[in-house]
Formats: structure tokens, sequence, C-alpha cells
């Protein structure tokens, strides 16, 4: 599949989503996710949180130049989604977002029409959707689970 010719693009959370902040490196599998939808010229974004550190973070680990538009902000919102959506030039079906936290990434993913998988894993694999809008798409486990769902073969 070319995603260029197909209409896809990612949206994926930072911390410990592909990064983790407790040892201070990548979350397993996403490096190599990453390197391998870049390569692929699948567009990607990113939604993070607002820490000061975190731009510099993401320089240090070389994955700056990997998205389209990074999006550091106090709180992930259907309107940041819904702004990406636009930049894309995509239907909502065809924008994945990934995410470790139920309440944030995949709820507002979800209210922007989106397709999501919650990476049910570590801090937050405990969480239990609120409401309809925190349930995902799809649930993984590892970041290896990624490719087949969003239609990108190796």
């Amino acid at each position: 599949m070319n995603p260029k010719e197909n209409g896809l693009a990612v949206i994926f959370d930072f911390n410990r989503t592909i990064y983790d902040p407790d040892r201070n490196d990548f979350i397993d599998g996403a490096e190599d996710l990453l390197r391998f939808l870049h390569e692929k010229q699948v567009p990607m974004y990113l939604v993070s949180k607002a820490e000061e550190s975190r731009p510099q973070v993401l320089e240090e680990m070389g994955l700056a130049n990997y998205f389209q538009k990074t999006f550091f902000v106090e709180r992930k919102e259907p309107a940041l989604f819904f702004e990406i959506l636009r930049d894309t030039n995509l239907q909502p079906k065809d924008v994945y977002v990934i995410g470790d936290h139920l309440h944030k990434e995949i709820r507002s993913g979800n209210q922007s029409g989106m397709r999501t998988i919650w990476l049910k894993s570590g801090k937050f694999a405990d969480l239990e959707p609120a409401t309809v809008s925190d349930t995902p798409w799809q649930t993984i486990t590892h970041l290896r689970e990624v490719l087949p769902l969003i239609g990108v073969t190796l």
C-alpha cells in the first residue's frame, strides 16, 4: 500500500505512547514504527501535553523531522484534531489516532470521527471508558500491532 495514494495519516500521542518518561527512552517498538511510517511517507502528527522539555526531548530522540506538525497543548481537545484533519485533507476515517489515554487523545479522536487505537499498556492500562467517546476503535498492547490495523504492509 502506498499511503500517499490511498490517503492515510496517523496522529501520535507522545508520553507513554512513543516515549517512556520514566526510562527517558522509546516505548518498545516505537522507534521502528515511526521510522517505517516515515520511510513509507505516511503523514504523521504529534500531539503532546505542553511541557517545557518536550520539544527538546523530541529533537534529542531524532524525531522532530518525522512529523508533519507537532502540537504541544494544555488539553487535547477535538478542535485540535479537526485542525489536523483539515491539514491532511482526508476523511476522518482515514486518520488514525494512537494513544495510551482513553479520556484524552482517544476521546478527542473519536469525537472527531477518526479511528482510534488505544495502546493499553503502562500507567493507564487499567482505565475504563467514562463515556461512549472513550471506547477505542481498536485496542493493542504493543506498537507492532499497528501496521495491520492501518493497512500498511511491510
